[in-house]
């Protein structure tokens, strides 16, 4: 029963992601809902995954087990840094207008929001293992087309991450997003999509290189041990 709760939160996520993500698609006033019920769905994944906190000082450290440490503290600190500042932005569900902090508000909320995005998408790629071990079982042609199909939607992905500029709004240098109010929300959302594909992907990668590497660790730690 929590398996299948804590599935349903994480898809939730990821699809409220994709919107969040599509600001004129869904519009100021729908955005700021959606964030609320983002916030709301984060605080039941952390209260469903709690015991990751403790077991943070416990055990011994793999380079799969620092990386996606690392990826989690990250997501966490970039997460409550987008939440902050939204909830400062809030125009219509929570409308605080504390004077003199929207500035600041507006530049964090822009790049926490798409550090997020990265480091979310990065997060679901490293969870990809159970993923691949369901693919394994399928027929070999499949296994190929799919293949094919998640480079090519990941490429993409890399293209419209990289025409958008986002890189400049991650690092502060622009501090006003850009976007096209014209381009038809089908098409928004299916950039946002292949962007998350993109970056899940490179999770992936970067997890099982990392598995791998601790595995050769371990052999060698082994074979040194008398």
């Amino acid at each position: 029963m929590k398996k299948n709760f804590m599935r349903i939160t994480d898809g939730a996520m990821g699809y409220l992601l994709l919107f969040l993500m599509a600001y004129q698609v869904t519009g100021e006033a729908a955005h700021e809902w959606l964030g609320m019920a983002m916030l709301a769905l984060i605080v039941a994944h952390n209260i469903l995954n709690r015991r990751w906190y403790p077991a943070l000082f416990r055990g011994r450290y793999t380079l799969f087990r620092l990386g996606w440490t690392v990826v989690n503290v990250l997501l966490i600190a970039s997460m409550l840094a987008t939440m902050v500042s939204g909830i400062l932005l809030n125009s219509y569900v929570l409308p605080l207008s504390i004077h003199g902090t929207m500035a600041t508000a507006r530049v964090l909320h822009l790049a926490g929001s798409y550090w997020s995005f990265v480091l979310m998408s990065l997060h679901l790629g490293l969870h990809g293992s159970a993923l691949a071990g369901a693919v394994r079982k399928w027929n070999r042609a499949w296994r190929v087309i799919l293949g094919v199909l998640a480079a090519g939607v990941a490429v993409y992905g890399g293209v419209c991450f990289t025409r958008a500029d986002i890189l400049t709004y991650m690092t502060f240098q622009t501090h006003f997003a850009f976007l096209d109010y014209e381009r038809s929300p089908a098409l928004v959302l299916g950039d946002q999509l292949a962007m998350m594909v993109c970056w899940a992907l490179i999770g992936w990668c970067l997890g099982a290189g990392l598995r791998a590497l601790s595995k050769g660790q371990k052999a060698r730690k082994q074979k040194e041990d008398p």
